[in-house]
């Protein structure tokens, strides 16, 4: 498996470790402090690497939903079909329409 994209194998922990919700606050490599539920522990040693990968991946869908967002309107302006937008998704056309529509100005 990989790692967490642009973290650390091991983040160290903070001087804040966890507090009275059991969330461990660990910073990365990156300098950035992410938070982990300490009962992470309990499910095994990936446990936190797999749970870094998972928001790393999570993190990294807003920031392509953000880019079609900007994106879909643009190319509605255009003349782009729903259809057009569904394939360049890889969904259909009315699925396009009905999670994108409310971008429109109208």
């Amino acid at each position: 498996m990989t790692t967490a994209k642009g973290r650390g194998k091991e983040p160290e922990r903070t001087g804040l470790d966890e507090d009275e919700e059991g969330v461990a606050v660990v910073k990365g490599s990156d300098g950035a402090l992410y938070f982990k539920p300490a009962s992470l522990r309990r499910l095994g040693a990936d446990a936190g690497r797999l749970y870094e990968i998972l928001q790393d991946a999570a993190m990294a869908i807003r920031e392509y939903e953000e880019h079609i967002e900007g994106a879909v309107p643009a190319f509605r302006e255009m003349g782009a079909s729903w259809s057009h937008v569904g394939a360049a998704l890889g969904i259909t056309g009315e699925a396009a329409r009905l999670r994108y529509r409310d971008l429109e100005e109208g």
